[in-house]
């Protein structure tokens, strides 16, 4: 009989821990900005509405990059940034060298709003070298999957977008700095 009870508490010891190991391999992996869960579904438009929450794992028209596929372009061919988070009562904390244009990732934007937008697009890529965009906000964050699908609807060459956002670069270890004002043209929400 005691025999039965060891292998019993060594088997229930097993199944708890492998429990255990599951759920932190799977918290980690729910928790780790970089691990896209592809059951999220791209809207036909905009997203409207729940801003911070999982995003798809790709973007018609766009290229998705992870932060080893940004340091490669930021090495290779220095494409501008376009930080989208919306501005907040805290400092922002960006990429370095990034543009900032809050509240242009919302997905119910004025036709003023839209034209701001392609304005400032058109203005910082007006150089005589094409330079591709990276759009970007925070982790789980709708609003740089928004802007960047908004800047592929404008015919805008070159579209990349970095779904893990400011939040995926600190916990790479990679520096932030604080934002500059943002550009403003008027018509921001």
């Amino acid at each position: 009989m005691s025999a039965v009870r060891k292998s019993g508490g060594a088997s229930r010891f097993l199944v708890i821990a492998s429990v255990a190991v599951l759920a932190a391999y799977f918290l980690g992996r729910y928790y780790e900005p970089e691990a896209r869960l592809p059951s999220v579904m791209a809207p036909d438009g905009y997203r409207m509405e729940n801003y911070r929450a999982p995003t798809p794992i790709e973007l018609p028209g766009a290229t998705v990059v992870d932060t080893q596929g940004l340091l490669r372009l930021l090495r290779d061919q220095r494409p501008i940034l376009v930080d989208v988070t919306p501005k907040g009562d805290e400092p922002r904390m960006q990429i370095s060298d990034s543009l900032w244009l809050p509240n242009m990732g919302y997905g119910d934007l004025t036709d003023q709003q839209v034209s701001v937008f392609s304005r400032a697009l058109q203005k910082v890529s007006s150089g005589a070298v094409k330079r591709p965009f990276v759009f970007y906000c925070l982790a789980d964050c709708w609003l740089s999957w928004n802007a960047a699908k908004r800047a592929v609807a404008l015919g805008v060459d070159g579209i990349y977008w970095y779904p893990a956002g400011s939040d995926g670069w600190r916990e790479a270890g990679l520096p932030l700095v604080e934002a500059e004002e943002p550009l403003s043209f008027g018509g921001e929400k």
